[in-house]
């Protein structure tokens, strides 16, 4: 479902531009959940393990980023920790299979600082796991029953306490986001709104390949140009090139010529 309650959010930067959360991934099962995130969207999700043997090689970090960048990066668990520099900026890239997080050596141990507040907040909310659970399933059952007003049949029913920050917050993030009467949105509705984006995308993302120079040393140049430039940004699809440029000035000449006969 991807929503955490009873969560708590760190600036790692002044402007709050980078930050950390932790919180209940709602389930069930429902789970502790630790991630590193930015405004763009980008979260880089953390089970405390992973992070504990982040703390751990903070020292290690510390030395490569003072000695050489250039080093080999350093595994904790599924996270790969890489090191570069930029304008005289010493920076660290966490790495994991499908997210990429960049943030200055300043940044990088203002998390770390972070790590008693993580593992007394963590220890918190472990101890209300089940009953986040229990109320889940006591919710899902009336809002089944009752489609058109779910909303304010489990805040009419007696298993939920508004004095309770659990109930009001399943209440409020999930249970109102789902069954909402005006707006009916469903999870099969979002995913379907995702497989469409993802489709909108790559047919966007096509539009370069058809024009695009299949000249391999280019395609290689570009690649590591728009590395170099911005490694986490994924909002661009469609590279206007010189190359691009020019194969569009082919078809637009044959065109002209054409009209021309």
């Amino acid at each position: 479902m991807f929503i955490r309650i009873l969560g708590r959010r760190y600036a790692l930067t002044a402007t709050g531009y980078k930050y950390l959360d932790i919180g209940i991934n709602v389930g069930p099962p429902s789970y502790v959940e630790i991630a590193i995130g930015d405004h763009r969207g980008n979260e880089l999700i953390l089970f405390l393990e992973t992070w504990k043997g982040l703390y751990e090689q903070q020292w290690d970090i510390q030395n490569r980023l003072r000695k050489d960048v250039r080093g080999r990066p350093i595994t904790v668990g599924p996270l790969t920790v890489r090191f570069s520099a930029m304008n005289d900026n010493k920076l660290v890239c966490l790495d994991s299979s499908d997210v990429r997080l960049m943030m200055t050596e300043s940044t990088f141990f203002t998390m770390i600082n972070l790590d008693r507040c993580i593992e007394l907040t963590y220890a918190q909310l472990d101890r209300v796991v089940e009953k986040v659970d229990t109320k889940f399933v006591l919710f899902s059952n009336i809002a089944s029953a009752e489609t058109k007003d779910a909303s304010n049949a489990i805040r009419a029913s007696e298993c939920f306490n508004d004095d309770h920050i659990i109930d009001c917050e399943l209440l409020a993030l999930v249970f109102e986001v789902m069954y909402d009467s005006n707006r009916m949105t469903t999870i099969e509705e979002e995913v379907e709104e995702e497989q469409q984006l993802r489709k909108r995308q790559r047919n966007e993302k096509d539009i370069e390949v058809i024009y695009a120079d299949e000249e391999e040393n280019g395609e290689d140049e570009e690649k590591d140009e728009e590395e170099e430039e911005d490694e986490d940004d994924d909002d661009c699809y469609v590279q206007k090139t010189p190359r691009f440029l020019a194969s569009i000035g082919k078809i637009l000449n044959l065109e002209i010529r054409k009209s021309n006969k």
